[in-house]
């Protein structure tokens, strides 16, 4: 198979050749914004302006690697009516915005650095896929938060424990996208010092 041939086969291509610059640019600045927004914690900023004086953090669910029906029934509690009301805010708005971010920003990452190694393609394309899923599956655990933060203190055990599968699911892929990375880092690294090398002998002294 020809490079080009491979390189058309990973998923995307046509995307990324349609938007080169401008995708890397735009989602480069959003992901840098909304880190910037969380490193301040903007959410609990809110929280707190709105009148919650609760010790749990907003978004303290969100990146755990699972949890137990009580222990989402005790954060919603000690949340209290505001802190519930200002985290389904934030989880409608600026956390509907960074699962798209870190999506498109690590997908198109880990399509950057597997493209010229020799891995199979249906194996990039399921790398490049694991961000996007996390994505999807973020916008569905933060709708679910929001349901049951509606039906409070009504806590459906089936709803709890799907949305904390979804949440060990999503935390999963985020934590296999970054070992991806680090893998596929290495292997260029010495696909490079390896052609470096090769070209070295070439070349006449």
């Amino acid at each position: 198979m020809s490079k080009k041939s491979r390189n058309q086969m990973i998923l995307g291509t046509k995307i990324v050749n349609k938007f080169p610059r401008s995708l890397w640019y735009s989602t480069f600045v959003l992901v840098a914004f909304l880190i910037m927004m969380n490193g301040i914690n903007i959410p609990n900023i809110i929280a707190a302006s709105a009148g919650y004086t609760g010790v749990i953090p907003m978004f303290t669910l969100d990146v755990l690697p699972g949890y137990s029906p009580a222990y989402l029934a005790e954060v919603l509690s000690t949340y209290g009516e505001v802190g519930r009301r200002a985290y389904a805010t934030s989880l409608m708005t600026l956390d509907m915005l960074f699962p798209i971010s870190y999506g498109i920003f690590f997908a198109l990452l880990v399509r950057r650095v597997y493209l010229n190694i020799n891995v199979p393609v249906g194996m990039v394309n399921a790398m490049i896929a694991m961000p996007l899923l996390s994505m999807v599956l973020d916008w569905i655990e933060n709708s679910t938060f929001v349901y049951l933060i509606s039906v409070y203190p009504v806590q459906p055990l089936a709803v709890a424990q799907f949305v904390s599968f979804v949440t060990l699911v999503k935390v999963g892929l985020y934590a296999l996208t970054i070992i991806s990375l680090v893998i596929g880092s290495v292997l260029m690294w010495k696909q490079r010092t390896r052609f470096h090398e090769e070209d070295k002998q070439i070349t006449p002294s």
